[in-house]
């Protein structure tokens, strides 16, 4: 266990690096503007697989534990790197780079929680239109990051 996150982690041994990464691929091959609607499988890849972690904790804390790894996260600038996905071929010139949000991200809005007045919700219940607990929304709107927040 650890008590804070830290930048440099080696993402791809987290349990959720591989769906991610699939999912990104996925949206990678949706897009409209490639030479091809099917790059090869197996040459579509992160540029970096470093970035904020350990993340797999959110799985296992309490929730007063995900509340405060989650602030932890939020506050940490590594957050909200995003991970950039490119064809690693020799061909690799046709398809065009493109920018996905970070495992930090995606793993805190599924897992992550956060204090209220009334406890502790999910990350998820600040964010909707309407949210469906505007005390969790208010306490991401003063977090110091909330611009940041707000745009990943």
């Amino acid at each position: 266990m650890v008590e804070r996150p830290r930048g440099g982690c080696d993402l791809s041994t987290e349990p959720s690096y591989g769906r991610h990464q699939d999912d990104c691929e996925q949206q990678y091959r949706s897009r409209d503007d490639l030479p091809s609607k099917n790059p090869r499988p197996g040459y579509l890849r992160f540029t970096k697989r470093a970035g904020l972690g350990p993340l797999n904790v959110l799985t296992t804390l309490s929730d007063e534990g995900r509340a405060l790894y989650t602030d932890a996260l939020l506050s940490h600038d590594d957050c909200y790197a995003p991970l950039t996905m490119w064809h690693t071929g020799t061909n690799r010139e046709w398809y065009p780079e493109q920018e996905f949000e970070s495992l930090a991200v995606r793993m805190t809005r599924n897992q992550g929680r956060i204090r209220t007045a009334d406890g502790i919700v999910a990350f998820a219940d600040a964010l909707g239109d309407p949210p469906r607990d505007t005390d969790a929304l208010l306490c991401l709107l003063r977090h110091s990051n909330a611009d940041r927040i707000k745009s990943a």
